[in-house]
């Protein structure tokens, strides 16, 4: 039995812009009068055979409780698709890295003062990986395990204000693993794992690369694939980045003062040149996140956590105040007040670079 049933969206207000299209907040109506705010994004490209790509649609198979989920898809009278996903009420990572942490501006002209507590960085990169795990595995009975997320970036990555959940989103550019990078260039470039620039295949260590690109930023206040300031044409960022990934990464922990060495270091090996040298799936970067030698001391964070967190952000904030943010960390995170409200300082390597003009996330000739 067929049943049909008819829906549509009233657009509330734009949520942002990027290269695959626009991003709504709208309000989904029901025949019935049900009404339910998503995120609906509309696609700039279509598909030759006027459909979603393959991958676009097996995206609405997943469900895990760190992916946002899928709610509808459809096609406007002009052809271009769009797709709904459930709106989550609550920050991506940029939002919240311009609240409690270095910024990427203030990074490079050496004027950042909070440091974002590792204990967040720690929940928000496990979470995320969680995440990704169960996109690289799932099997979608068709002959087909995993999709490969491609966009991983601090704008796909969402925090719940209600329950403090991390949610990866943005599924759209996912792809099959094994899809060379000449066939379907996809994401941000900072972001781009260094296999995209020589057409190898893309795979679960993708991904792994970009998100150690976002722990790098969380940790340091620096993309070590972009330089002070963006360059304007694609074409530029792409040959930024590309020069940058031919320098040596410098350790995060010999960026800025206080950083966890060990946790550095699962950093530094996320963002391996040679996809080899990285954890090979997410469940063992997951291992070696969760590991003892590798947690910061303290409880660590939480869903509850982050909620209270949030909830405390929105309330200094609105209130114009900003000195208080970094030490709410203290009493939410249950660790020492050092740990916790640490303040963003450069080391003296770092600073010496920043200062001669070089970019203090990458050895330049001579420095080593």
């Amino acid at each position: 039995m067929r049943l049909e049933a008819q829906t549509s969206y009233r657009l509330v207000q734009p949520l942002g812009a990027g290269g695959m299209g626009d991003v709504w907040l709208a309000e989904r109506l029901s025949l019935g009068g049900h009404r339910q705010l998503v995120a609906l994004k509309v696609l700039v490209q279509q598909h030759e055979s006027g459909a979603l790509a393959p991958e676009a649609l097996r995206m609405s198979r997943l469900s895990h409780v760190n992916i946002v989920p899928f709610i509808d898809s459809g096609r406007l009278p002009d052809g271009r698709h769009f797709i709904a996903m459930a709106h989550v009420d609550g920050p991506d990572l940029d939002t919240l890295r311009r609240l409690v942490g270095p910024s990427f501006g203030d990074a490079w002209a050496g004027t950042a003062t909070h440091r974002m507590p590792q204990q967040l960085v720690q929940y928000i990169v496990l979470m995320v990986l969680r995440a990704l795990q169960y996109a690289h595995t799932f099997d979608f009975g068709d002959g087909r395990v995993g999709l490969v997320h491609r966009d991983v970036s601090p704008g796909n990555i969402l925090i719940s204000r209600i329950d403090g959940v991390i949610k990866l989103t943005d599924f759209g550019l996912a792809a099959r693993p094994g899809l060379s990078a000449g066939e379907a260039i996809a994401g941000k470039v900072p972001y781009l794992s260094p296999e995209h620039f020589d057409d190898r295949p893309l795979d679960a260590r993708t991904d792994l690369y970009a998100l150690g690109v976002v722990a790098y930023e969380l940790l340091t206040g620096f993309n070590p694939n972009l330089g002070p300031s963006d360059l304007e044409t694609p074409i530029g960022a792409v040959t930024r980045a590309m020069l940058a990934m031919e320098r040596p990464l410098v350790p995060a922990n010999e960026v800025v003062e206080g950083v966890d060495p060990t946790l550095a270091s699962l950093v530094t090996r996320l963002l391996a040149t040679d996809p080899a040298l990285r954890p090979q799936t997410a469940e063992e970067a997951m291992a070696e996140l969760c590991s003892r030698r590798c947690m910061a001391p303290g409880a660590g964070a939480t869903e509850c956590t982050m909620t209270e967190y949030l909830r405390k952000l929105d309330r200094e904030t609105e209130s114009g105040q900003e000195a208080g943010l970094h030490a709410l960390c203290t009493t939410l995170l249950s660790v020492d007040q050092e740990l916790a409200s640490a303040s963003w300082a450069l080391t003296p390597g770092a600073a010496e670079a920043l200062a001669a003009g070089r970019h203090p996330c990458r050895v330049q000739g001579g420095d080593r």
